[in-house]
């Protein structure tokens, strides 16, 4: 089940297939803090999108898919401009359109995509040998490696022209330059375990800390 804390209530509700969710067992979750939504993917890969409202949406097409391979989630990012939610996969990616409620592009490459995003005019994607582009307008060309970028996951779009991701223990920005190469540096020396959208920006996680980065890649620690 799905639980939920009502602040101003101060009492615990349980929302389930009995009352708003269309299934009880969630095996992902992803909030976009400017649309307002839960994107929930549940463990038969039913997808719900569960406005702050309650108001829910199905987006049952990712569960009536006929594949050879397994259907878990790797990672979830948003582009709140073109209304389109990229969810990283074991063999490629697919993007949902997030005002229509449905399945705008499915890509199946045999390829594990960590993390995937728009990042201005190109897309980033995330594997297991290293970081790739292609321009976001061009969906049938071949991406092309993004050398000094080693060991990426957990993409965090931060501009047109900026990204943040976890490399080893380390996160790093990245920000492509005219031509599209990047250029790195370190933002948070940290083993960072989970990293998740807030309101303009992104809530991180370690062992003993936690930082809010900001989408001009801005870095607040805040002890725990």
């Amino acid at each position: 089940f799905l639980f939920v804390y009502d602040k101003e209530a101060d009492e615990l509700l349980s929302y389930n297939s009995r009352n708003y969710l269309s299934e009880d067992i969630v095996s992902y979750m992803a909030y976009n803090a400017e649309k307002k939504y839960l994107l929930i993917v549940y463990e038969n890969s039913n997808i719900d999108i569960l406005y702050d409202d309650d108001t829910v949406y199905n987006i049952p097409g990712y569960m009536s898919a006929v594949l050879t391979t397994t259907k878990d989630i790797n990672h979830v990012t948003f582009d709140n401009k073109n209304n389109r939610v990229y969810l990283a996969t074991k063999f490629g990616y697919f993007v949902i359109n997030d005002e229509k409620h449905e399945i705008a592009e499915s890509h199946v490459n045999d390829v594990n995509i960590r993390s995937i995003g728009r990042v201005g005019d190109y897309l980033i994607a995330f594997t297991d040998s290293g970081a790739y582009k292609r321009p976001i307008d061009d969906p049938q060309s071949s991406f092309t490696g993004l050398p000094g970028i080693t060991t990426p996951s957990m993409m965090m779009p931060l501009s047109d022209t900026s990204f943040a991701y976890k490399s080893a223990s380390t996160v790093m920005v990245a920000t492509l330059q005219a031509d599209g190469a990047p250029t790195t540096k370190t933002l948070v020396s940290d083993n960072i375990l989970t990293a998740h959208e807030v309101a303009n920006g992104y809530f991180l996680r370690s062992s003993w800390c936690a930082y809010i980065v900001s989408k001009s890649a801005e870095v607040k620690s805040l002890s725990i």
